[in-house]
């Protein structure tokens, strides 16, 4: 009997290295954005990023879940338009990055703020 053993390569890490909310309370409507570099800090383009919006205290039709793609800057964005009570906190969290020959380990990343 022989035993062949292969190795997978870990592949290039990746991290975030930019996590931000913006809210445009007029037009009823949040932004994260989400900046993805390999642990070199060089560019991630074409990473798979996935997030979940929530809201506190929670809102009907909350949680939200989104996918989008980095551009070639290794940035992603993403934008949901719905309004909320004055006081309500707005959380946006990033759950997961995917790219082919990378590895992702950050975990979940959030960030929040108050509409």
């Amino acid at each position: 009997t022989t035993t062949t053993t292969t190795t997978v390569p870990a592949g290039v890490p990746m991290v975030i290295t930019g996590l931000n909310l913006s809210l445009n309370r007029p037009a009823g409507k949040q932004t994260a954005t989400v900046n993805v570099v390999g642990a070199d800090l060089s560019v991630v383009s074409g990473a798979t990023v996935d997030g979940v919006w929530s809201t506190t205290p929670a809102e009907d039709g909350y949680p939200v879940s989104m996918q989008q793609t980095t551009g070639p800057s290794g940035g992603a964005s993403f934008t949901h338009n719905d309004g909320h009570v004055t006081g309500t906190v707005v959380q946006f969290c990033v759950t997961g990055v995917v790219k082919t020959g990378y590895t992702y380990e950050g975990g979940t990343q959030c960030v929040s703020a108050t509409w």
